[in-house]
């Protein structure tokens, strides 16, 4: 996720790239976790967004598991995601 690929042209790695603000939520709660404090409560983040998102696209583990390091960029492109149009 990059308002420009220019830092990261060259990278032959993986890469995902969400484009909205639902996907870049699914992404961050299957690579951390849920939250505790929200409980069962269906809500971002939730132990049920979590079970949600797994359901989707399997054990986290399985899949990112390989993976010692995840880079996340930019965090301004993830800004401006969070907000809606105006």
């Amino acid at each position: 996720m990059e308002a420009g690929d220019l830092p990261v042209k060259d990278w032959k790695g993986d890469a995902l790239k969400p484009t909205t603000w639902k996907e870049l939520r699914d992404l961050a709660v299957y690579i951390a976790v849920p939250n505790p404090d929200l409980g069962d409560n269906n809500v971002p983040y939730s132990k049920k967004h979590y079970q949600n998102v797994c359901a989707r696209f399997g054990d986290p583990k399985e899949n990112f598991g390989k993976y010692k390091t995840i880079f996340i960029d930019s965090i301004s492109q993830a800004s401006r995601m969070s907000l809606p149009l105006l």
